[in-house]
């Protein structure tokens, strides 16, 4: 209750970049915007941004890419959505204490 940031705003956007792909074959991305409030929630006090970008191309008939987000086998990496969620945050963590 003492913290002054009370509210936090979090929205998660994910997509795809499509330059070399075709139909089937994904190059997922993630951004996460993290922006902190004060106690009265009108004026932005903080905005963080945390990004991951997959480093290989996936393909959509592949259902392994939602590992740990429908089942418990998650690996630590970015050969999953998760994974790229994951370092997502862990970005948004570093940019958080770079400022």
């Amino acid at each position: 209750p003492d913290s002054p940031l009370n509210q936090t705003n979090l929205k998660l956007k994910s997509g795809t970049r499509s330059d070399k792909s075709t139909n089937s074959e994904l190059m997922p991305y993630v951004t996460l915007t993290l922006t902190c409030y004060s106690v009265n929630g009108i004026i932005p006090i903080g905005k963080y941004v945390g990004t991951m970008q997959s480093s290989t191309i996936w393909e959509t008939g592949n259902s392994s890419v939602v590992d740990g987000l429908v089942n418990n086998n998650f690996e630590p990496n970015n050969s999953t959505l998760l994974g790229l969620i994951t370092h997502a945050i862990s970005d948004v963590t570093k940019n958080m204490q770079n400022k």
